[in-house]
């Protein structure tokens, strides 16, 4: 049985963003292992837009216990409702915290924002494609939810060659540059004393 949770497109994409999606959908046991999850995967999916085509789908496992709730792993959205995968963020199947989340913003099938999380589910890391080359030019790392250094590839070869440094505030102190292309900083400016 499939639901059409919103049929307003305006009202579907205002509940995707609030995350106020309640979890219903159809629902079926997907066949055949895919992307890590096993072959006994429950599969809901929601059209969120009256299309007939599930723009959400979110993919559970069995509880490994006996009455143990079905644990999320995963959870594929259409955000511009073109029939593909834009974002899709994935959980740890034993402690539901969320791993990563990945972006596609030019909506060409490949994800250009990656976002990493730590075992209590708070941001670590994001890789960045600014440019759709399918290659990262940005490189942010977080401690405690905060930036606490960027690296940046700035002429699209692949290395990178600038790195900043962030306060606790976000301001940059440090900045380091390489200077032969064998991406390593050989030098660094202190901003801040």
């Amino acid at each position: 049985m499939e639901w059409n949770l919103l049929r307003s497109p305006r009202l579907a994409w205002a509940s995707l963003v609030l995350g106020l999606v309640a979890a219903c959908g159809s629902e079926n046991a997907s066949k055949g292992a895919r992307d890590g999850i096993p072959e006994d995967a429950l599969v809901e999916q929601v059209d969120m837009n009256a299309d007939g085509r599930p723009d959400m789908t979110r993919t559970f496992i069995a509880g490994t216990a006996e009455g143990e709730a079905r644990r999320l792993v995963r959870i594929d959205v259409d955000l511009n409702f073109d029939g593909r995968v834009d974002k899709r963020s994935t959980y740890n199947p034993d402690t539901g915290k969320l791993e990563k989340v990945e972006v596609n913003y030019d909506f060409d099938d490949a994800f250009d924002m990656i976002s990493y999380y730590d075992a209590e589910g708070n941001l670590e890391a994001q890789k960045i494609d600014r440019d759709f080359d399918g290659k990262p030019d940005v490189l942010k790392r977080f401690k405690g939810g905060l930036l606490y250094s960027r690296q940046i590839d700035s002429n699209g070869d692949a290395t990178w060659d600038l790195w900043e440094y962030f306060t606790k505030k976000g301001e940059v102190y440090r900045i380091g540059k390489d200077l032969d292309g064998d991406g390593s900083p050989e030098y660094f400016e202190d901003l801040k004393k």
